[in-house]
């Protein structure tokens, strides 16, 4: 029995200050948006009749211009994204990357396309959307923010790892990618949050002792190889190994899951590295699902069996004065407590 949460189409247990803004499900602003959205993916020959599959997304990658743009939009904002539709869309993200840069300032639309460019991670992206776009939710830009440049993009890491967006999961993002970049300056930002974010402490000192034994950079030649090594860095709970590789068209990158447990949960990050110069370079991990496992029996008891005495003595038996009549003594160094009367026939 599973409970499962998909952090790419679910929000998260804390809250952000940076709250999705959309309209009411029943407001007639809304209704006249999905029906727009309906007639773009009819035009497209895509159907709403039956869950999105890879071959609406590849209608609306084959389009161009506005019309791509309100076929993706009509995707995004259509209800529960499943994983393989996720998957279909990082396929053609050559194609479809104008139209989701376009959505993600999007009222309705912005919050997945931004998921989504984080998903692909190009550096680029995640500038735009930290310079132009208050992000949806400041994990998923912290979780990929890899190649910081910029001062802006520096200090959105350090707000992030000292808890001033007062949002857990911008805290774990930043505090994991700052332990990722292993530079001097991610290891001066996460001595100052070991002093203010007390709240995760555990973390920070984890991240600061890998920064200090300079590791080797996140890039191999061997795409396997690498992502082992990420999942040993990353390090959270038990690793279980790392599975479901798949790429993009044109096998220029490539998304691992990454799965791990702790006590009865179970959790699957979603690692995204890029192929630069003929080395796999990381670009994220962002957290994708959590599942709590419950067991389906009760553990069954066993107890040990009863202690044997070392010296085991035998039982004797006292022969009677009265034949037919024994007499067990125990133990064997005292008398008989209970002795059986005579029968009637031996009185005479």
């Amino acid at each position: 029995m599973t409970r499962r949460e998909e952090l790419g189409t679910a929000e998260p247990h804390a809250e952000s200050n940076h709250t999705r803004r959309s309209l009411p499900v029943g407001s007639s602003t809304n209704r006249a948006a999905v029906v727009a959205a309906f007639g773009v993916l009819l035009s497209a020959g895509i159907s709403r009749a039956q869950p999105f599959q890879r071959a609406d997304v590849s209608r609306a990658a084959a389009l161009r211009g506005a019309a791509q743009q309100g076929a993706l939009r009509a995707l995004l904002t259509g209800g529960a994204i499943n994983g393989r539709t996720w998957d279909s869309i990082f396929y053609f993200e050559a194609q479809l990357h104008p139209a989701l840069r376009a959505l993600a300032g999007d009222r309705n639309a912005g919050p997945r396309a931004q998921q989504l460019l984080a998903t692909i991670a190009v550096p680029d992206d995640i500038r735009l959307i930290l310079h132009t776009h208050p992000p949806a939710r400041p994990y998923d830009m912290a979780a990929v923010l890899l190649d910081p440049q910029s001062e802006e993009e520096w200090d959105f890491l350090r707000r992030c790892a000292l808890g001033q967006y007062h949002d857990g999961w911008a805290d774990t993002g930043a505090i994991q990618t700052l332990k990722l970049l292993a530079t001097p300056r991610s290891l001066d930002i996460l001595m100052e949050a070991q002093g203010v974010n007390s709240s995760r402490s555990n973390s920070i000192t984890r991240a600061i002792q890998y920064v200090q034994s300079s590791p080797s950079p996140l890039t191999d030649a061997n795409l396997n190889t690498l992502a082992e090594r990420v999942a040993h860095a990353v390090g959270f709970g038990k690793w279980e190994g790392n599975r479901g590789l798949r790429f993009n068209q044109a096998a220029d990158k490539a998304l691992i899951d990454l799965t791990y447990s702790a006590a009865e949960d179970r959790y699957t990050y979603t690692a995204t590295f890029h192929r630069l110069d003929g080395l796999w370079t990381l670009r994220g991990v962002r957290l994708t699902m959590r599942a709590f496992v419950m067991p389906l029996h009760e553990p069954r008891l066993t107890f040990p069996d009863p202690p044997i005495p070392r010296f085991a003595p035998e039982i004797p038996v006292t022969p009677s004065p009265r034949p037919g009549f024994p007499v067990f003594v125990w133990p064997p160094f005292l008398e008989p407590i209970v002795t059986l009367p005579p029968s009637p026939r031996d009185r005479f």
